[in-house]
């Protein structure tokens, strides 16, 4: 399993933990918007409000990598925060501590068709009450799971 942050503090937390719990992980620091993922290698590819930490090109970019990245019949599940996210600059930008950090809020819609090319097995979007860090708030939020063609000929 690989694990990849912009945080030097999160990647070393990572390694930290998959010690303690003798877990086969490794984390590298990188910049989303510059990594490269190899081809047809991965299973399962998880990307929980990282394509939306990216500007609106570079997230397109760093989906169309995903999906090129995944083996033959492999999973991936990708969550976004939406433009009705009260952290959007559009709603005050203030929702939470790391509202900030977003540079792209999807449009309702934009992620099913992000990964169009992929078998959609599940897709959601949400308005949800978040209690993990700071004050209790709310997230716009849209979730894709999805597969790629088990044929190797496929996208």
């Amino acid at each position: 399993m690989h694990g990849v942050d912009a945080s030097s503090v999160a990647v070393a937390r990572l390694a930290s933990l998959a010690d303690e719990r003798h877990l086969d992980v490794k984390g590298r620091v990188a910049d989303l918007s510059a990594v490269s993922i190899e081809p047809q290698r991965y299973h399962l590819i998880v990307a929980n409000t990282s394509l939306d930490h990216l500007d609106e090109a570079a997230g397109a970019r760093l989906a169309v990598a995903m999906m090129a990245g995944l083996a033959p019949g492999g999973y991936l599940f990708v969550s976004v925060f939406m433009v009705n996210d009260p952290g959007c600059a559009v709603h005050g930008g203030q929702a939470s501590e790391t509202a900030a950090y977003v540079r792209h809020y999807y449009r309702p819609d934009e992620l099913r068709q992000q990964f169009s090319a992929l078998a959609v097995l599940a897709y959601q979007e949400e308005y949800a009450l978040d209690i993990g860090h700071g004050q209790p708030h709310y997230h716009g939020i849209a979730r894709l799971f999805a597969r790629k063609a088990a044929d190797l000929q496929a996208n």
